[in-house]
């Protein structure tokens, strides 16, 4: 249907148009007598085509309406003036977010009041959300429909909040077993085959179970078991990210989750506080997705890793317990899970490793730091050359220091480094366990080791520099390069590398562990990994191929390695790898695809130094081919591809999440307390009351002063009028609902 859009400025006169038509065909005066004067109830519209104009309007109108609101108004003329208040309000306010980070949201309940806490902390975080809410409980329908809104969803994070009682909060009779059985099957399979599907990250929230419903529906023997087998399967997905949001209230000290009255009059189950609460841990786990972990940690030392100073009072007066015990355990923490940890410090290099050894019973140990600079040298010069050391760039940083002066100049002087300043001691574990920028998604095996890897790297440097040629080198390292099919365990890593892997990547292409088992199982594809160890240590799976036969070639669209291990002629092996599976399966010749990216310029600089080198495109689109039987000659002439240095723009570049420093900041600094939260939003969201065609009325009596008061609150409105229309102030049914509970 060919529906006039008044948000795209075609006017209230053809939506008048339109709606006339509509009401005309659904009421009993036909086309000719609608009178705008009139209400629907005087027109004769009956209950089921009520339904049905309700949702003609939702669509085009981009709101979310009840059938009984349109009943209240005395005129349609009245509700026609309404709504198109309400639809260009909408539309002025999307307009103000701009583009950001799209969040569709479906939900088993009213979810609607997540959005303040939601949109504020990702807007902190200059991610500036976009979100969208599915209809009301239809989880089901927005998981199965491949045009839903959680569908249409491909350059964002997708939310689905749900609770096994409300799916049968309308039942005559409470559900046996098996049918509560076959309803989280049903869940499971829908979710299976939406995440097969998607491309775009989903949270699975499990939302606190409502006591009351519970009981009433016998369901509370169930319930531990059946909500693990949801979170259980949801962790086994690709790209669906489980999320246990029941104990919500611990982290985020929310005094009463459950509102029984709200909950019985729109399926509101939740306090505001409960509902703040569950947009923030949302809030978070977004935040995970969309802002890369950093993987170097530089700390400062005295009253950060200790109280005191270390070379005042020696390594037996500083305080090593409490906050600073704390504080250490989250840095082991961090380093367990992928961190790379630095010390950077002004000091005396001998009064700091003192008070590691007089210590044993610290959290922090020597073995669990990578690097160093300490010394007097300003902190954004040691940054620099630890950058330089460990070959990251300085994006990969976040510099933790107690004192601002040292937290300014670091920012100042390298913005794209996260600069972090600690607060007071008493506060500082609460601070370490609200800071988002520390937040990390599962990792490998690779990521547990990488403080050795960067170890083991330090020693072949001393072996490099003494060496008499590469060559010379290369026989001193005792490589050994292993390609192999991929194993079960290795998969989730391979995927890693799809993800990660940019400046030696031929032909950028993300993979989740669902398309790697595909190219596993594919039986004309061939795949495998790289592992690469030395004399020093392993460097773990570092690359991958995947080639498939096409007539007589061998069509390679996966050449992947990880910069630790360049210039040690590991690609090298990986052309001779291709060359043999070739003669294996009968092919002629060789095809590596590659696609030129931002950051690719090392492969393309191998690939082209390989025989007859890349043949591109304008837009940077080829392959390098050659004769299996040549690759050797070919090899001669190959460049030895260095470990490519940090990019130099990274000093001076702020990446999202320096970018994202105050809004980290801000976040961390609220920790727990919701109600610091609420009031933070509603100051900051305030609105003043709007131009109406009603004068303003000052509430006098005691019920009205009541009754604006809890407007302004639902509203977030600077004041309301006594004679004041709820909906001309912006207001829907859901708060409505709210206002009246």
């Amino acid at each position: 249907m060919n529906n006039p859009d008044p948000i795209q400025h075609r006017g209230r006169e053809d939506f008048r148009a339109w709606l006339r038509d509509e009401l005309g065909k659904s009421s009993d005066v036909g086309y000719t007598r609608v009178d705008f004067s009139m209400s629907l109830a005087e027109i004769g519209l009956s209950s089921i085509h009520l339904v049905r104009l309700t949702g003609e309007l939702e669509e085009l109108l981009g709101l979310e309406l009840e059938p009984s609101i349109l009943q209240e108004f005395a005129t349609i003329e009245d509700m026609c003036v309404t709504l198109l208040r309400m639809a260009e309000g909408r539309k002025a306010r999307a307009a103000e977010r701009g583009p950001g980070c799209p969040v569709a949201l479906a939900a088993s309940f009213t979810a609607e009041p997540i959005e303040p806490a939601l949109a504020h902390l990702l807007g902190a975080l200059g991610l500036e959300p976009r979100v969208t809410f599915a209809a009301y409980n239809q989880v089901f329908q927005e998981l199965l429909n491949s045009s839903s809104a959680l569908s249409r969803n491909t350059d964002g994070v997708n939310v689905v909040l749900l609770r096994i009682e409300d799916w049968f909060r309308y039942a005559d009779a409470p559900p046996t077993p098996a049918e509560v059985a076959r309803t989280v099957d049903d869940l499971l399979n829908a979710l299976e085959g939406f995440a097969a599907r998607s491309k775009t990250p989903l949270l699975l929230g499990l939302a606190p179970h409502s006591p009351h419903t519970v009981r009433r529906l016998g369901l509370g023997d169930q319930l531990t078991a059946l909500d693990d087998r949801i979170l259980a399967a949801a962790e086994a997905l690709d790209g669906v990210h489980p999320l246990d949001l029941r104990r919500v209230d611990e982290p985020y000290r929310v005094p009463r989750l459950w509102d029984e009255e709200r909950d019985r009059l729109g399926h509101i189950p939740f306090t505001q506080a409960a509902y703040a609460a569950m947009g923030a841990a949302t809030a978070r786990r977004i935040a995970a997705l969309r802002v890369p972990a950093a993987k170097v940690i530089a700390l400062d030392c005295d009253n950060t890793l200790w109280g005191g100073v270390a070379g005042d009072v020696g390594p037996d007066g500083v305080d090593v317990t409490g906050p600073f015990r704390a504080l250490q355990a989250f840095m082991v923490d961090q380093a367990e899970r992928g961190a790379v940890l630095c010390l950077v410090s002004k000091n005396d290099e001998a009064a700091v490793w003192a008070v590691f050894d007089a210590h044993p019973e610290m959290p922090l140990r020597r073995a669990h730091i990578a690097a160093h600079r300490v010394n007097w040298q300003p902190k954004s010069q040691n940054l620099l050359e630890l950058a330089e050391e460990l070959s990251l760039g300085l994006d990969s940083f976040i510099f933790v220091d107690d004192n601002p002066m040292e937290v300014t100049e670091v920012s100042e002087a390298l913005p794209a480094v996260l600069a972090v300043r600690l607060p007071p001691p008493p506060r500082i574990e609460g601070f370490l366990e609200h800071h988002w920028a520390f937040d990390r998604q599962a990792t490998t095996a690779e990521d547990r080791r990488r403080a050795q890897l960067y170890a083991d790297n330090r020693a072949r440097k001393e072996v490099r520099e003494a060496a008499a040629s590469f060559e010379d080198f290369l026989a001193r390292l005792a490589l050994v390069v292993d390609l192999a099919p991929l194993d079960d365990d290795e998969v989730e890593r391979a995927s890693q590398l799809t993800k990660r892997t940019n400046q030696f990547n031929a032909n950028k292409v993300e993979r989740s562990t669902g398309d790697i088992q595909a190219l596993r199982a594919a039986p004309e594809r061939v795949t495998r990994r790289v592992r690469v160890s030395d004399r020093f240590g392993d460097y773990g799976l570092v690359g991958l191929l995947s080639a498939e036969v096409q007539s007589a070639r061998l069509v390679c669209d996966t050449f992947l390695l990880s910069c630790r291990v360049l210039g040690r002629r590991v690609e090298h092996r990986m052309i001779q790898a291709l060359a043999a599976l070739a003669r294996e399966r009968g092919c002629a010749e060789v095809e590596v695809r590659f696609s030129r990216k931002e950051r690719n310029a090392p492969i393309a600089r191998f690939l082209d130094s390989v025989g007859g080198g890349l043949r591109l495109d304008a837009e940077g689109q080829g392959a390098l081919r050659f004769a299996p039987d040549e690759v050797d000659a070919l090899l001669t002439d190959a460049v030895d591809e260095a470990r490519p240095a940090p990019s130099s723009a990274s000093a001076a570049s702020p990446t999202p999440r320096a970018l994202a420093a105050a809004g980290f900041d801000h976040i961390a600094a609220l920790g727990g307390n919701i109600e610091a939260l609420r009031a933070t939003i509603a100051t900051s969201s305030m609105a003043h009351r709007p131009d109406l065609a009603t004068p303003y009325v000052t509430p006098r009596t005691a019920w009205e002063k009541k009754i604006a008061a809890i407007w302004r609150n639902v509203l977030g409105m600077d004041r309301v009028g006594a004679n004041d229309s709820w909906f001309e102030l912006g207001g829907d049914s859901l708060g409505a609902a709210e206002a009246l509970a």
